[in-house]
């Protein structure tokens, strides 16, 4: 199982690295603690800021290549630097000596397929086991999709972007029914259109989709995988279109090569978990709408989505409904380089309001603040920045007030910040190592996945010793303080 999680993470952290696309930038990101924070005394005055001030990160991204740095001020205590692609991604660090290290798309599946037929009947204790390891791995999704996106602010690509290029290419593919129709189509929300498509499709048109041969062949060929490891794959997705109700509708408003609007409307019903539920029916129906509007230079974008739970106790005969909504809207005016952002969560007894403002100066930083209600606390995100000769410098405050208007309010100038944090953006040059890596090949490189057990065994006693060397090295250059407040953590909380 240690093994199997550790492919599955490799998976993560490559869907999380950039591609290509953009020249070397590096981002410096630190951590300030603010007054308002300092003041709940959590910890004494002392210790936080050093906790806080004495490190930061760093970012370095050139290509298909990125490396991951933290810095005391007396210099770089570790540093992981990697490479990837949709058919595997490269990897070195002290963590693991000398080595560099190739994991493929291809040997990650197979390894997976392996793990998955060799497991034997599992007890239900030995399923929990797993089900844990499973969840700390797809609580690790938010972060590494977060990562993912730090390329897309600068333009550049990702494994994300060439996800979604591979979706829009299998688009063509997908059957179901098109209506097109010409003619003039005009609306208060949109530019006049002279052309309407409407394209339904549903999860039976997936699943023959997943029989395709040009559709197969369009992943295949990106991913890499052994024929036989493919079909199990194809079959298993078509085997859960097969049972699902799912119904997609794509209505689009074009005056030729431009889209004037674009609006879906997805519906479905999750599978329903009758052993595990504690009622004797219930029914739960899903729809999201996501709507994207053009209006001269004003960009909308809508989404909406509605989850109705109907269920019927034991013992009662009449259903009872429950409902949950999400709306979000960003509206953003392109000339005046504005971006308003407003939404709402109402679920059972509940509300939450999303409201807030940013702007696009002459220098083209952003500045601006969103802000967080529920019940009758708010949370606001302040958001400054300046550019200087090609250097950004950005900080993003994060604040606390108490809030019974029933609305979310600008923050006021007199709060103190809970805390903030410092992002510098900057070009660069790419660290020897980056080079390194971006020269490699996968025969150069060590290629775990393809060792027997014994020989995985044998390397990995000898990772975990440069491993250990580099986290002693790194320890030697904390700060004195906060390697002592770290090796004695309960003084920390002495107050």
């Amino acid at each position: 199982m240690r093994k199997l999680t550790a492919v599955l993470l490799v998976i993560v952290l490559c869907l999380s690295l950039p591609l290509h696309a953009f020249a070397a930038t590096e981002l410096t990101l630190r951590l300030r603690v603010g007054e308002a924070l300092l003041e709940e005394n959590y910890l004494t005055i002392e210790e936080l800021e050093l906790l806080f001030n004495s490190l930061f990160y760093k970012v370095i991204m050139d290509g298909s290549t990125a490396a991951y740095s933290l810095h005391s001020e007396k210099g770089e205590m570790l540093n992981l630097c990697y490479r990837s692609g949709l058919e595997g991604f490269y990897f070195s660090s002290p963590l693991v000596g000398e080595r560099t290290l190739y994991f493929s798309t291809h040997d990650a599946a197979e390894r997976i397929k392996q793990e998955m037929e060799a497991q034997p009947a599992q007890t239900p204790e030995a399923y929990a086991t797993e089900a844990s390891a499973s969840t700390t791995v797809i609580s690790m999704l938010p972060t590494a999709i977060a990562a993912g996106l730090i390329p897309a602010i600068f333009q550049g690509d990702s494994i994300i972007t060439e996800f979604a290029q591979l979706f829009s290419e299998s688009g063509a593919l997908i059957g179901g029914e098109k209506t097109v129709s010409e003619g003039s189509f005009t609306s208060e929300e949109h530019d006049p259109a002279t052309q309407k498509t409407v394209h339904t499709f549903t999860a039976a048109d997936l699943a023959a989709l997943c029989k395709d041969p040009a559709f197969r062949k369009l992943w295949n060929d990106r991913l890499q995988l052994n024929e036989s490891t493919a079909e199990e794959i194809f079959l298993a997705l078509e085997d859960e279109f097969a049972k699902s109700d799912l119904i997609v509708t794509r209505t689009a408003y074009t005056d030729g090569e431009k889209e004037c609007a674009v609006l879906w409307e997805i519906a479905y019903t999750p599978e329903s978990e009758q052993d595990t539920s504690p009622f004797d029916t219930y029914d739960l129906k899903n729809k999201i709408t996501l709507q994207t509007l053009q209006k001269e230079n004003v960009t909308t974008f809508t989404y909406a989505a509605r989850s109705d739970l109907t269920v019927i106790r034991t013992g009662e005969n009449d259903p009872r409904t429950y409902a949950t909504e999400n709306t979000l809207t960003v509206v953003t005016d392109h000339e005046a380089g504005t971006i308003s952002i407003n939404g709402r969560r109402l679920d059972i007894g509940s509300q939450s309001d999303i409201l807030g403002e940013l702007t696009i100066g002459a220098d083209g930083a952003p500045d601006g603040w969103i802000g967080l209600l529920k019940a009758k606390g708010q949370i606001t995100a302040v958001l400054d920045g300046t550019q200087t000769n090609g250097t950004t410098d950005l900080t993003l405050s994060l604040l606390y007030s108490a809030n019974e208007t029933g609305a979310v309010q600008k923050p006021a100038e007199a709060l103190k910040p809970l805390c903030t944090v410092a992002l510098q953006i900057a070009p660069t040059k790419a660290s020897e190592a980056m080079i390194s890596l971006a020269d490699a090949a996968p025969e150069e490189c060590m290629q775990l996945l393809r060792f027997s057990e014994e020989e995985l065994e044998a390397e990995m006693q000898l990772i975990q010793g440069e491993a250990m060397a580099a986290l002693m090295r790194m320890m030697s250059l904390m700060p004195p303080e906060l390697l002592s407040m770290m090796m004695n953590p309960g003084t920390a909380y002495g107050n």
